[in-house]
């Protein structure tokens, strides 16, 4: 999965994680960005870029519930590319 946002300094962008066949009951980060901060709610996430980073940054997170491939929770990095406007 890779997301790209073009956000004011300081602002979010979210991102709603899908289900799976077996079920979702929930996300969670598995790894932190470098440039900002990660907050799970519920089946969401929310990435907020620190204020005045401009470029790459990237974050992994589980998606708890059964995954219909491998019977097993459900991991997924995530690539942010993040411009800053003025």
């Amino acid at each position: 999965m890779t997301g790209y946002m073009t956000v004011k300094a300081g602002k979010s962008c979210a991102i709603q994680v899908g289900n799976s066949f077996g079920g979702s009951t929930g996300v969670e980060v598995s790894r932190r960005p470098v440039h900002g901060r990660v907050q799970s709610h519920g089946l969401g996430i929310v990435y907020t870029a620190r204020a005045g980073f401009a470029g790459k940054d990237s974050f992994g997170y589980v998606r708890h519930g059964r995954d219909h491939l491998n019977g097993s929770p459900a991991r997924y990095p995530v690539n942010i590319e993040v411009t800053v406007v003025p």
